[in-house]
């Protein structure tokens, strides 16, 4: 299990603040790609329990999809916003945690961030327990954002290689909607980057078109979704024994 010390003695004063739950509404632009992230991590919630190790949490917004984790550590960098409920201080690739002390380890669209991918895979495999569970989500395509931290994307062949080059199992590897999620989420970010800075006024337009984007690009990848053209992946892996 991670140790009191382990939690406390590098805990910060934002530890102390509360997980924030997004509020998700049909006019946000990142509305369809959360949906994709919310779907999956519902799917496979009742696998994440007992000590869990959240990669990169930021402000913990799945925090409350998974009652079954009975402790829950954030793990982040110092440039996390300063409202995220960070209780530890630390890259992915090197965390302070002892080895085998994890269930599952939850890393939601990180992998962007990472400067050596092949060593967070890494440090996944050594942190889980023998029979532990990683659940990760990553982006395949994705408009540039957060200059100049803003590094990699993944292709599903990616993610397989990295995950079983470290000896962990891919349970299951899929895609985060097809083509019309993906133009859905693409067109939502270029009306909020190029129009977003409109009078007041114009704003709501905007809101309202970003809507009906994502709502009818949602319903047309329901009718008929192409996973090769995808906003990313939803890999479950696991480490053997146990």
């Amino acid at each position: 299990m991670l140790s009191g010390r382990d939690i406390r003695g590098r805990a910060t004063p934002s530890a102390l603040r509360r997980p924030v739950r997004p509020r998700l509404h049909w006019f946000n632009p990142g509305w369809l790609a959360e949906q994709t992230h919310y779907e999956g991590l519902r799917r496979f919630g009742h696998l994440v329990r007992g000590t869990v190790i959240d990669v990169g949490c930021g402000r913990q917004p799945y925090r409350h999809l998974f009652p079954g984790a009975a402790t829950y550590v954030g793990l982040d960098l110092p440039r996390a916003p300063e409202d995220a409920p960070v209780d530890v201080f630390g890259r992915g690739e090197t965390s302070p945690f002892q080895s085998g002390c994890a269930d599952t380890i939850l890393c939601v669209q990180v992998f962007d961030y990472v400067w050596e991918p092949h060593r967070l895979f890494g440090e996944f495999a050594r942190l889980l327990r023998p029979g532990g569970h990683l659940l990760l989500i990553s982006s395949q395509a994705n408009r540039e954002h957060d200059p100049p931290h803003d590094l990699f994307r993944v292709t599903r062949f990616g993610l397989r290689r990295l995950t079983e080059h470290v000896g962990l199992e891919v349970v299951e590897l899929t895609a985060r909607g097809g083509f019309w999620t993906m133009i859905g989420h693409a067109t939502s970010l270029y009306l909020l980057h190029n129009f977003g800075g409109l009078r007041v006024a114009g704003r709501p337009v905007v809101a309202v078109v970003c809507g009906l984007t994502q709502a009818v690009c949602g319903l047309l990848d329901r009718l008929h979704c192409d996973p090769d053209d995808t906003l990313g992946h939803l890999l479950l892996a696991r480490k053997p024994g146990g």
